[in-house]
């Protein structure tokens, strides 16, 4: 093969990875939409050289498929599976991330060979996991405005004194854990509520696992303890429940809509009284 038909072959080939092997899964586009850009496809796909595709080419037998040898789509669906549950584990957004980093990482771990692009997936999980584990660890604080709010919200939950409102607030576990705290909101709604605050990084997650593990909540109307097992079901439901377009929590039927409306308005109020 002549080499102008070289180049060109290796333009299209390159063209059909970014095209159709670099692709999203429609669930989770709008978690990873940050990704899907020009810039990050041409990172991921710098490895490959023309050097390294002319080399390879010139090994291949005459009946091989050559875009079969060059398909991304397998090892960039498991580079997302892996970098989707390193994500889940740290409870982090895609937006903390370097992407340049993401893709540094993706490229140290692949091998192109003349059979295939591999992904060597154990290393790449565990630099994954350093990097997302180690990026931005500082937290905001609410605002006078949101603080207001969160604690009007919490004075109309829970049938405690102002000044335990203001520590459940502070997540204040070594004040209350004497205290016996009464919610007037289902246990789902109230760890949906310290979710958003975690995604919204005014919450640390540990700490707010420390929180439930350690103070007793009782329920208004059933008399039971909130269960500290409740905590990470609810994680795993609070994305079914959060309505991306609209950036508010779903509104649910009748007569269950009193407790979620009442955090629907504090999300507003908190988005409303945000400072630049």
């Amino acid at each position: 093969m002549p080499e102008g038909e070289k180049e060109i072959f290796y333009r299209t080939i390159i063209k059909a990875i970014k095209d159709r092997d670099i692709s999203f899964n429609k669930k989770k586009y709008l978690k990873f939409k940050k990704l899907d850009n020009l810039e990050f496809k041409n990172q991921i796909v710098s490895d490959l050289s023309f050097e390294t595709f002319v080399e390879i080419i010139e090994e291949l037998k005459n009946n091989t498929w050559i875009r079969d040898v060059f398909s991304y789509k397998k090892v960039f669906i498991q580079f997302m599976a892996i970098l989707d549950s390193q994500l889940n584990i740290y409870s982090k957004k895609i937006e903390l991330i370097n992407s340049k980093e993401i893709s540094k990482v993706f490229n140290d771990n692949i091998q192109i060979t003349s059979s295939k692009i591999d992904l060597n997936q154990t290393k790449l999980k565990k630099e994954l996991g350093r990097i997302i584990k180690c990026s931005d660890l500082k937290h905001k604080k609410l605002n006078t405005k949101q603080r207001n709010h969160l604690f009007n919200l919490f004075k109309n939950w829970f049938n405690n004194s102002d000044e335990e409102i203001y520590k459940i607030i502070d997540l204040n576990t070594e004040s209350l854990k004497n205290s016996e705290l009464i919610c007037n909101t289902p246990n789902k709604e109230f760890n949906f509520l310290l979710l958003f605050l975690i995604n919204e990084k005014i919450y640390d997650i540990i700490k707010v696992k420390k929180f439930i593990n350690t103070i007793k909540i009782k329920s208004y109307s059933s008399n039971n303890l909130f269960k500290p097992d409740n905590f990470p079901k609810h994680k795993n439901q609070y994305s079914d429940n959060w309505n991306q377009k609209e950036n508010n929590f779903i509104s649910l039927i009748e007569k269950r809509n009193k407790n979620r409306k009442t955090t629907q308005q504090f999300v507003n109020h908190f988005y409303s009284s945000k400072t630049p």
